[in-house]
């Protein structure tokens, strides 16, 4: 199993963390969201379809493909969990991420919003944000993530890796 979690500088306002997994071998079937004071945005790279279940008769309420966002819960959540899984997941800060998002945080509170949300941001699906983001970086999410260009803060990305055999050149 592949697991990262980063915050990159520059977001660190906005951001408690980004988490990138692949591979995850879950426990249980089911996992247990409980609330916190952040917002998730949750964007599934593994194609699978999870549910969220009533919290008492586990009987399924709603079905979710390709991502959502998770607004603040007043109550816990259960949602089913498959093997295989790979996801990246956004931790926004206590009201920040207000900044990110077109419609009030309040749209989103003791919800969880299916990625359909994505065609109010002008995306049509997933894989026009993974086009944008390869258009503003280069890379595709998963190879920006698996290369932790995040881990030096910066926005400087190596593209050649230095060659050691190289002596200087005399002036």
């Amino acid at each position: 199993m592949i697991f990262q979690s980063c915050l990159p500088e520059r977001l660190a306002k906005y951001i408690d963390q980004m988490i990138y997994f692949r591979d995850f071998i879950p426990p249980s079937h089911i996992e247990r969201l409980v609330p916190t004071s952040s917002l998730f945005l949750v964007i599934e790279l593994d194609g699978m379809t999870r549910q969220v279940l009533d919290n008492n008769t586990l009987s399924v309420l709603q079905e979710i493909k390709g991502g959502w966002i998770s607004g603040l819960q007043k109550h816990y959540r259960n949602i089913s969990a498959h093997s295989g899984s790979e996801m990246l997941i956004v931790q926004f800060r206590p009201l920040w991420a207000s900044s990110f998002l077109p419609v009030p945080l309040t749209d989103y509170e003791d919800r969880i919003v299916p990625e359909e949300l994505a065609f109010r941001w002008g995306y049509s699906d997933q894989s026009h944000l993974i086009r944008e983001f390869h258009f503003f970086s280069g890379f595709i999410p998963t190879d920006f993530l698996g290369r932790e260009f995040h881990k030096d803060g910066t926005n400087f990305i190596p593209l050649v890796k230095k060659r050691q055999d190289r002596k200087p050149v005399p002036h």
